[in-house]
Formats: structure tokens, C-alpha cells, sequence
């Protein structure tokens, strides 16, 4: 068959023409694709930061407003059996922090600020270095009958008329009409890491965890528990009210020295630095975190890391004492 003579193909200029249009449109696809994907894994980043500072809140906060309660009356100091006045449960609490220390109800706050606490529950690698911790001690708000008290749980007994006593078991102390609640104790602290592997390795993501009494085997025992991944610092002040007029008048350290002098502590304030679980090519993170009394700029590979910084402040339902580092 013979072609037309007014039919023509594409001419080799035509052909580039068109192969450099496609080229650049499905380049431009590409980019808004990435860029979209990029902006969805950032997004995708902090409301993961934002998720599980909500979860670590949500888990203080309610700890923190108890500190100080003991049931039916609110003073740890007058309460028999704890560590202030001779510890009368017999056999010690297992993997203690230290001696008595989940059964010192006379200190229902206490922490350290900047430095490693004095504690057998948890190795120096598991404190990360520079954080603060906080301890909290009080009664549960849940009201525990007789018959349903546990072998093995620690339990305060308290009555209006100051009367109050701590107990294992069913083996209750002589209180007419008096209230039993489970003893609270928890002891909170920054771990540099989330996970070990089989041979021991730890990975490279902080997380918050917790010391807390519970019951294992029937008997009395510290147990270590995540709070949540990736919170690389905890820091904390305490609201005092010197003058006793019922307000906060100043937040101080933990190590502040008018803390010795046992004033009212009235409401703790916490900081949370979150940060990514991984870190994020072509992200240079060069804010500065200033926050209680620290200080902090990312330098080198920790700059590579998205971060988020959180507060609360948080009112307790009965003052509190507390000891500084």
C-alpha cells in the first residue's frame, strides 16, 4: 500500500519535545510525591510525640495529685509500721529501692535533680544521666473490704480520730472502723533505653519508666515498668507555700535548700522532652530547650532527632512533705 504524501510521522526534534515534557511532568509527580510523603512521616512523627507525652501525662498526673493521701486521715508521719516508726510486716519488701524505702510513707514526695538516685532497684545504666526523679507515695483511692484484702499487698488501715497503721495480707491492725486502702509507691526515672536484645544491647531510645509495689508470688515486690518510649528527660519542681496561706508562693528544685526545711508542698510542676524514635534525613534540629534549669541545644547526630517539649502543673489533694536530693 502506498502512504499518502500529507502523512507524516514524528520528527526526531518532535520526539525529544515530548520525551523532555513527560520527562519533566513525571519528574514533578515524583517530587510532589516525596514531598507529600515526607510531610505525612513528619506529621506522622510528631503526633507520635504528641501521643505518648499525653500517655506519660496522663499517667502522672493522677499519681502526683494522690501523693499525701492516706485515707481517712492525711498525715503519713502518724502511721505505725513504716519505715519512720519500725517496720512491722515481717519480711522486706523484694528488690527494694532501699531499706523500708516502699514503706516510707512519712515522705510521700521526694526526688533528685540532675543526678543519679540512690536506689538498688535499678543499675546505673538505666538512670539517663542529667534527668531528675521523682518518687510518690500514697494511699489507693480505691476503699479495700476485709474480705477481699490480698496475700501479699501492702495496705494502710486509717481511721478520722489520726489513728493509722500499714499491714500485709489480711493481718490487719486493731483500728475500729477503720479504712483499709493499698499502698501506693512508685518511683519514676529516665531510662537511655527501650529495649535489650538476646545479647544484651540495648537500643538507642529513652523511655520513661517506673518502680512501682506490687505482688509477686504472694509476697511484696518492686517490679521495673515502662511508662512509655521516648521521653528523653523528666524534670520536676515543687510548688511550696512557706508562709502557709493556702497559695503556691515559688517552684523550686528538688535539691533546693528550703526543702529541708519541710515546707508545704502544694502542686508539682513536670517537663517532658519527647523525642523521636528514629532520627530524620536533611533535619537539623537547632532549637534551644530551656525548661526548669536546664539548658539544652542538640549538637552533632542528636540534632537529627524531632522533639517536642510538654508541661503540667499539678495541684495535690493534701500538702505533701518531701525530702531534696
Amino acid at each position: 500500500m502506498m502512504r499518502g504524501a500529507n502523512e507524516k510521522g514524528f520528527s526526531l526534534i518532535e520526539l525529544m519535545v515530548s520525551m523532555t515534557i513527560g520527562i519533566v511532568l513525571i519528574g514533578g509527580a515524583v517530587y510532589v510525591f516525596d514531598e507529600a510523603r515526607a510531610t505525612l512521616n513528619v506529621n506522622d512523627t510528631i503526633a507520635r510525640m504528641q501521643e505518648n507525652a499525653r500517655w506519660a501525662l496522663d499517667v502522672l498526673e493522677p499519681d502526683i495529685r494522690l501523693a499525701g493521701y492516706w485515707g481517712r486521715h492525711t498525715s503519713g508521719q502518724v502511721i505505725s509500721g513504716s519505715a519512720t516508726s519500725g517496720s512491722t510486716l515481717g519480711a522486706p519488701v523484694t528488690g527494694d529501692c532501699d531499706t523500708n524505702w516502699a514503706i516510707d510513707v512519712a515522705t510521700s514526695l521526694a526526688a533528685t535533680n540532675n543526678e543519679a538516685p540512690d536506689w538498688d532497684c535499678i543499675a546505673n545504666d538505666d538512670y539517663r544521666a542529667g534527668s531528675d526523679t521523682l518518687e510518690v507515695r500514697h494511699a489507693s483511692g480505691q476503699i479495700i473490704e476485709t474480705a477481699d484484702l490480698e496475700t501479699g499487698r501492702i495496705y494502710v488501715r486509717t481511721h478520722e480520730a489520726g489513728l493509722g497503721g500499714l499491714f500485709a495480707g489480711s493481718a490487719q491492725p486493731p483500728i475500729a472502723n477503720g479504712q483499709n486502702n493499698a499502698l501506693v509507691a512508685h518511683a519514676y526515672h529516665v531510662r537511655p533505653y527501650t529495649f535489650s536484645d538476646a545479647n544484651d544491647t540495648p537500643d538507642d531510645r529513652p523511655s520513661l519508666r517506673r518502680q512501682g509495689l506490687s505482688v509477686v508470688g504472694n509476697a511484696p515486690t518492686v517490679v521495673d515498668q515502662e511508662v512509655i518510649s521516648g521521653v528523653e528527660d523528666l524534670q520536676v519542681q515543687f510548688g511550696i507555700d512557706p508562709n502557709g496561706d493556702g497559695s503556691v508562693d515559688r517552684y523550686v528544685n528538688p535539691d533546693n535548700a528550703v526543702l529541708n526545711t519541710n515546707p508545704r508542698i502544694l502542686a508539682v510542676r513536670i517537663w517532658l522532652l519527647m523525642r523521636a524514635d528514629s532520627p530524620e534525613v536533611g533535619f537539623s534540629d537547632d532549637r534551644t530547650y530551656r525548661y526548669a534549669d536546664r539548658e539544652f541545644t542538640p549538637a552533632g547526630d542528636e540534632a537529627r532527632f524531632r522533639r517536642l517539649l510538654v508541661s503540667r502543673t499539678i495541684f495535690l489533694r493534701n500538702e505533701s512533705i518531701t525530702e531534696g536530693a
